[in-house]
């Protein structure tokens, strides 16, 4: 069974919930050229504009994962909206929105994919806490970060405490990081 362990989707779920209630947590929708969307953030931070793969109906998905011989994906939210820069609780409600969204349309869509939770990693405490509560949901195959670390000469030290969380609470980790000297 060929699985892609690597996809990122925004669901339909997420562009209503940002239109219903992203005003209250600093995230709204905000035209863009070629009468796309793209998300901005009261920070001032606005990403690029969405493309068609990335908001694609589920049917195309399917269509294009049976051209691909594809099984099963692994989706994710898309890094360029983690929003890092909003205030802790905005944040933190930011990525509830990412995860409780995803969720739901992976459940809708369980046949095909399954889904990996973000977090907050602004604040360790509330990212230890989402990471748990999204694993507890159900449904979720694991987490995504992006996490820093720095070089000490013992060696690398990550820093963010996460990592213990994730190793007991989820199946799949991805990361991405960046590292300091």
């Amino acid at each position: 069974m060929p699985i892609d362990v690597h996809a990122h989707y925004v669901p339909p779920q997420l562009i209503t919930a940002i239109k219903a209630r992203g005003k209250d947590i600093g995230v709204r929708l905000t035209p863009a050229e070629g009468g796309k969307e793209a998300l901005g953030f009261d920070y001032g931070f606005k990403v690029r504009p969405f493309f068609p793969r990335l908001v694609e109906p589920v049917g195309e998905r399917h269509k294009w994962m049976d051209e691909q011989k594809i099984d099963h994906q692994i989706v994710g939210t898309w890094p360029d909206i983690f929003g890092y820069g909003l205030p802790r609780e905005h944040c933190i409600g930011w990525h509830r929105m990412l995860n409780d969204t995803l969720a739901e349309w992976a459940a809708d869509n369980s046949k095909k994919f399954s889904w990996i939770s973000s977090v907050p990693l602004t604040d360790p405490e509330a990212a230890a806490q989402e990471l748990e509560r999204s694993a507890n949901a159900g449904g979720g195959a694991g987490h995504q970060t992006q996490w820093a670390g720095r070089w000490h000469r013992s060696g690398l030290l990550v820093v963010h405490p996460i990592f213990s969380i994730t190793a007991r609470v989820c199946r799949v980790f991805v990361a991405s990081g960046m590292v300091d000297r």
